[in-house]
């Protein structure tokens, strides 16, 4: 079991990391409502990560005080309040969690702007302008409730944007020290059908 507290210092991260979980109602593959634990014993690293297949946050820590005995594997959120997260390890062998690495594109030679990070809707709607700006095909855009929770990356050192485009996709970009987000962009066919 993890479980952190407000006044603990991971705590931030941890729950950026959880809003992108897919909500046990809806999930469309059972993994995705759950957070992915890895251990990186060489750097001494502990690695959560979320998705719910249109976005994906992922949080890398120190495995320290906080993290010491936690092993590797799926873990559900049993608790998630503005004060409090608990996640205890799922055992159900036959999940299987995304390859997130084929999802994360290569960040060397990015173009990467700084990220401006709030609540309040001016600078919701100051970043969302930014982050359109970036895309050069406007055929884009991004889910707007989703697009808020990217921007409240965790308080970090400088945190970033950038955007990777393909001929059939494009996906916004975040990075921080410690952190990592990737939000998958929407064709603007897709608001319209939504209306």
């Amino acid at each position: 079991m993890i479980k952190l507290t407000k006044k603990e210092s991971p705590f931030e991260n941890l729950y950026w990391v959880c809003l992108a979980l897919q909500s046990e109602k809806e999930a469309s593959r059972k993994a995705l409502s759950r957070v992915n634990v890895e251990l990186d014993p060489l750097d001494d690293k502990i690695i959560f990560t979320a998705t719910d297949g249109r976005r994906l946050h992922r949080f890398t820590a120190d495995i320290g005080a906080y993290f010491e005995g936690v092993k590797p594997g799926l873990y559900q959120l049993a608790k998630k309040t503005k004060t409090e997260i608990v996640l205890v390890e799922d055992n159900d062998e036959d999940l299987i969690y995304p390859d997130a690495e084929k999802v994360i594109p290569d960040f060397t030679e990015r173009n990467w702007v700084p990220l401006i990070c709030g609540t309040l809707s001016a600078i919701v709607s100051r970043s969302y302008a930014r982050a359109l700006r970036l895309l050069s095909n406007k055929k884009y855009s991004y889910d707007i409730g989703y697009f808020k929770d990217f921007i409240n990356t965790p308080p970090a050192n400088s945190p970033e944007m950038s955007v990777y485009e393909t001929q059939y996709y494009a996906m916004l970009l975040s990075r921080t020290e410690n952190s990592l987000g990737v939000l998958c962009c929407i064709e603007d066919t897709d608001i319209q059908d939504e209306d």
